[in-house]
């Protein structure tokens, strides 16, 4: 039973990642390149950490790969934030308007 659900969730996050890689690659501008970046963020780390955490059993082992996954998943958005900012007022530096 543990082997389907390993490879749902990675076959979950394989999909995804497909996905929002080729939006990236399609997609022209950088802040909208940075918002495909929050798919993986928030979809293909948590279902690669809860596979990884179910073939670990419990273990310590285990928990630090949901604590690793915990803080990418918790730090992504304000990080894709921040990065969105300093693009946004690079694209506005040459005009010399305020980003917001």
């Amino acid at each position: 039973m543990a082997d389907v659900v390993i490879v749902v969730l990675l076959g979950i996050a394989g999909v995804l990642f497909c996905i929002a890689i080729t939006a990236m690659a399609v997609a022209r501008s950088p802040l909208d390149r940075l918002h495909f970046l929050s798919l993986i963020t928030t979809g293909v780390v948590p279902a690669a950490v809860v596979a990884a955490a179910v073939q670990e059993g419990p273990s310590l082992g285990a928990a630090m790969v949901l604590a690793i996954g915990l803080v990418v998943v918790l730090s992504g958005p304000v990080l894709s934030m921040a990065v969105g900012r300093v693009i946004e007022e690079e694209l506005h530096a040459d005009t010399g308007e305020s980003p917001e």
